[in-house]
């Protein structure tokens, strides 16, 4: 019975040692699944990856857009927001790049009631892209008028009630993702030591609200030229699109490089939109179109570049009426490792 009783204990403390094993095996196969899933091995001779952390500053100077095309006029009018140029953090280390964004720096004081929050963030891998943006826009000033120019426009250029809410979720996936590297020319972890180009497939979701307390043509247009456009004062979608480009970096002397990218999308939207009374929106196609652009030096040791980034969104509310979202940002980048 002794003999038995330690057999017991000897059993039972080897499966609860193996039990521990397998626990430790299966978190450690987690944690590979994990990173398989963001990082994947490179060619080595078109990117080199820096083990050093890499920490970075941003100047940023956005914008965002509200615009209407009527065709029956031949007429576009745009407002943009009054913004200045705002700063921004980022950090990464050899697979991950986070960069975080909000609307502090130095702003513009042309609308004195505007009031405006822009948090975005951007996280890159070696094959992996997202984006998520949170706007609000108070104040906008009329930037583009188009086929009116012989109607003088004097008390309606500056709107204080114009508002715009955004929330916006891009993915992009890189199919070319180990020669190609969107972290060298964006994140600034990686270096693309020769030219390479990738194919990119991904999706969209914004989520847009525009208000105004009238309509935001100009007073002077709609008494003088009077059409589809008139007292068009609100706009509330849901847009969903599937996107398909094409994205290449140019490497120059080894470490000036250009990249270029040029992503179209096709989806639907969803919503409503409000002239004299609500109107539901007829035409459901989305079409959509983004362009990612760098231009820099990127160093052992430091890295310096300028970004370009514009997203468009192009509306068709009814046959003769389309609303336009433009939104993006040029950015000059400075980063260093450590």
């Amino acid at each position: 019975m002794r003999l038995l009783a330690i057999i017991s204990i000897l059993f039972l403390s080897i499966s609860t040692l193996h039990a521990q094993d397998e626990s430790l095996d299966s978190l450690l196969l987690k944690k590979l699944k994990l990173k398989d899933l963001l990082f994947k091995e490179i060619d080595t001779n078109f990117i080199e990856t820096y083990d050093l952390f890499t920490i970075k500053v941003s100047a940023q100077n956005r914008f965002n857009t509200v615009g209407l095309f009527d065709r029956n006029l031949n007429s576009r009018i745009r407002y943009v927001p009054d913004l200045g140029v705002t700063l921004g953090l980022g950090a990464a280390n050899s697979w991950l790049a986070l960069e975080v964004n909000t609307q502090f720096g130095i702003e513009q004081n042309e609308i004195s009631s505007a009031n405006y929050t822009d948090i975005q963030f951007r996280f890159f891998t070696s094959k992996h892209y997202m984006r998520m943006r949170y706007q609000y826009y108070l104040g906008y000033r009329l930037d583009f008028n188009s086929g009116n120019n012989d109607i003088e426009i004097q008390n309606s250029k500056i709107r204080g009630d114009i508002r715009t809410l955004q929330f916006g979720i891009q993915y992009l996936y890189l199919i070319n993702y180990n020669k190609f590297s969107i972290k060298a020319p964006f994140a600034l972890n990686e270096r693309q030591k020769r030219s390479a180009g990738s194919f990119v497939a991904g999706s969209d979701l914004l989520i847009y609200s525009m208000n105004a307390d009238s309509s935001i043509v100009p007073y002077e247009i709609e008494q003088q030229r009077p059409s589809t456009w008139n007292d068009f004062n609100a706009l509330h979608a849901a847009l969903i699109s599937f996107n398909f480009g094409y994205m290449h970096s140019f490497v120059v002397k080894k470490r000036f490089f250009f990249t270029s990218g040029i992503i179209p999308g096709i989806g639907i939207k969803n919503g409503d939109y409000r002239q004299a009374e609500s109107e539901t929106i007829t035409n459901y196609l989305l079409l959509r179109g983004t362009s990612m652009n760098s231009l820099g030096y990127n160093g052992d040791r430091f890295a310096i570049c300028l970004q370009f980034d514009v997203s468009l969104n192009y509306l068709p509310l009814e046959p003769n009426l389309t609303s336009n979202i433009i939104e993006g940002r040029s950015s000059l980048y400075f980063a260093y490792r450590i």
